[in-house]
């Protein structure tokens, strides 16, 4: 997607000519016309590999949040209890804890950083001189920033994206759960 980004922002390369010679200038028209359709092109084959993928590893994330839930928070249990005492334990569950943390960091990081370029991705295409194309170009441009208005997500079960906001709601239930533990327990 950073490659797709790029070559938009290439896109119009030849924007310090007059507005008025390119709008006339057939075989920059054409040549428009070609990087757009590979555009339209290329950001469907991203969307279709991000569905492909999800569907792939759908059926694995509810596991794992549930794994992940559950392993943050006995980690948080067992850091309450070595606080009183026993320090030989207290590098087992760091280790583990930091572990935990880069391996959650890098999941939520991977599917925030997917929707962050594909909104970089519309972002760059409102910010194109599109007012020096054809009729032509232009409807071309419009069907892009159609297909792009919507960010690429990793979504599962219309209700779960991979993002910094999943990380915080896990961290709300891991606080909930350990609440929960501390008082019946």
């Amino acid at each position: 997607m950073c490659m797709l980004n790029k070559y938009i922002q290439e896109l119009d390369n030849y924007s310090n000519r007059g507005s008025i010679a390119l709008l006339h200038n057939e075989s920059y028209q054409k040549e428009i016309t070609a990087r757009l359709k590979f555009c339209i092109k290329r950001h469907q084959e991203i969307i279709h590999v991000t569905a492909e993928s999800v569907k792939i590893a759908g059926p694995f994330i509810v596991p794992f949040l549930i794994t992940g839930l559950f392993l943050g928070t006995g980690q948080v249990l067992s850091i309450l209890e070595v606080l009183d005492g026993v320090p030989i334990q207290l590098w087992r569950i760091a280790c583990l804890s930091i572990a935990t943390l880069i391996c959650a960091s890098c999941f939520l990081l991977s599917g925030q950083s997917i929707e962050s370029e594909s909104e970089r991705i519309f972002s760059t295409l409102i910010q194109l001189d599109w007012y020096n194309w054809n009729n032509k170009n232009r409807r071309l441009l419009l069907t892009v920033l159609a297909n792009s208005l919507k960010p690429i997500q990793f979504k599962f079960a219309t209700t779960f994206v991979i993002n910094y906001v999943a990380g915080l709601n896990l961290c709300k239930m891991i606080y909930s759960a350990v609440s929960v533990f501390t008082s019946v327990f």
